[in-house]
């Protein structure tokens, strides 16, 4: 699988001929440097864009559908919440979307601000949050949909080294619960350790795949 981006000249390969397989007991940290390919790849596992060669699959999702909203669940790099929803209802979008009743959507949205520490501020809008809050909040809603396949994008960039340490304890408890793989893309050592297997990203290049030193 390749995803290349048109420009001057030739254009860029963001991945250049990446393969894997991915089962529901993978713990993935991904790593490289920036530019290195890291959130394209991410991006294209979600199907949030199309491989420009090759394709992607996922037969054990598709058992339940088209993959997404439900199966896939993502946590992007900048928080984007919906400025005019309170950290909840926030948390309830994909909830809802999935055709959850509301109390129910409710319900899961609440269980997960408080599974990282933050039931308080289930009624503040974002512009009310700091950006650690906003980030957690975003962690919070890919974990509420309980769903097969957990994909993060730096998801403690934002946080201090101990609420890093509990977000990442969280992500790998709802993988467990949710009998989940859980691919994290991350610059942090500390974060790659908590996970069992390491990518490295070089170039675009799938290059290494190593056991992680924890």
């Amino acid at each position: 699988m390749s995803r290349r981006f048109e420009g001057a000249g030739a254009g860029v390969a963001a991945v250049e001929d990446a393969s894997f397989e991915i089962d529901a007991h993978s713990r993935i940290a991904l790593v490289g440097p920036s530019g290195s390919g890291k959130s394209t790849l991410l991006h294209l596992m979600a199907g949030l864009l199309d491989p420009s060669a090759g394709s992607v699959s996922w037969p054990a999702l598709d058992e339940a559908g088209d993959g997404r909203p439900g199966a896939i669940a993502v946590v992007f790099q900048a928080p984007s919440l919906v400025p005019w929803l309170d950290a909840v209802e926030n948390v309830m979008v994909p909830l809802l979307l999935q055709e959850l009743a509301e109390k129910a959507a409710r319900r899961q949205a609440e269980a997960a601000l408080a599974a990282l520490g933050l039931a308080e501020i289930g009624d503040k809008l974002p512009e009310e949050l700091s950006g650690g809050e906003a980030q957690r909040v975003t962690v919070a809603r890919a974990m509420a949909q309980k769903a097969k396949l957990l994909l993060a994008d730096e998801p403690t960039g934002q946080l201090d080294q101990a609420t890093a340490r509990e977000v990442m304890s969280a992500l790998v408890h709802a993988a467990d619960r949710n009998r989940a793989a859980l691919i994290v893309a991350t610059h942090d050592p500390a974060v790659a350790a908590v996970l069992s297997v390491v990518w490295c990203m070089d170039h675009g290049r799938l290059a290494v795949e190593k056991r992680a030193v924890v």
